[in-house]
């Protein structure tokens, strides 16, 4: 039980992680688990080495929605970065699946969020990531309808839409579809990198995924794709 804790105390930490270099302007990362890097691949370390004009703050968060984000969001304003990053909907999509939220509280969120943000940040908006492989099942059919969303309300003055989902999809092999999992899955990919110390590759390899490591957290090769989007338009 006291190994169990140290991994869920691991997995749901809440302080930001931060990349100093010298005193340049801050970046700041805001997201769920895609962007805290704890679970699945990690995009932020490598951004730290490749963006050194920068100081990167990551405010990822394993588990949160748009409105635990919005939520959240003081904090990152107090950081006052030039640049915000925004990875996030993948947790709304679960609770819509499981009948506990909907599109309609998604366009809610972020219409709060954005019009918090865009005014006073240069923000970056990536998409929501596919689950699994099999882009034909219930939960990529609300991933295109969330991220229809997102290239819409994306058409204004300073906010800049990376589409991480037509990027990871061009990718994409193999049609192995997003199974809701009885225990969660977090939990279980933390036990097996931070207790039972195995890599995320063969973690990968016994899911049976391309891109992530469980259908639903990327994969090493999963975040190298993010640190290719976003390098070049973050460096700018």
């Amino acid at each position: 039980m006291l190994l169990l804790g140290i991994v869920i105390l691991r997995l749901f930490k809440q302080s930001p992680a931060i990349i100093h270099h010298q005193n340049y302007a801050k970046i700041a990362f805001v997201g769920d688990s895609h962007v805290q890097g704890q679970i699945g691949g990690d995009f932020f370390l490598p951004l730290g080495v490749i963006l050194r004009n920068f100081n990167l703050y990551n405010f990822g968060h394993n588990g949160d929605s748009i409105g635990a984000i919005l939520a959240r969001i003081q904090k990152v304003i107090e950081a006052n970065p030039s640049k915000i990053v925004v990875l996030g909907g993948s947790n709304n999509i679960m609770a819509d699946v499981a009948g506990k939220s909907s599109l309609e509280e998604f366009k809610q969120d972020w219409l709060k969020l954005i019009n918090l943000l865009a005014p006073r940040f240069e923000l970056y908006v990536l998409t929501i990531p596919p689950f699994g492989d099999d882009l034909s099942d219930e939960y990529n059919h609300k991933v295109r309808q969330y991220n229809q969303f997102l290239r819409d309300i994306c058409q204004r003055p300073r906010v800049h839409l990376l589409d991480l989902y037509a990027r990871l999809t061009s990718q994409l092999q193999g049609n192995k579809s997003y199974e809701r999992p009885i225990v969660s899955r977090a939990l279980r990919v933390g036990v097996r990198r931070y207790i039972l110390r195995q890599s995320l590759e063969e973690i990968t390899r016994d899911y049976g995924y391309n891109l992530t490591v469980d259908g639903f957290h990327l994969n090493d090769k999963g975040a190298s794709v993010v640190v290719q989007l976003l390098k070049d338009s973050l460096a700018k």
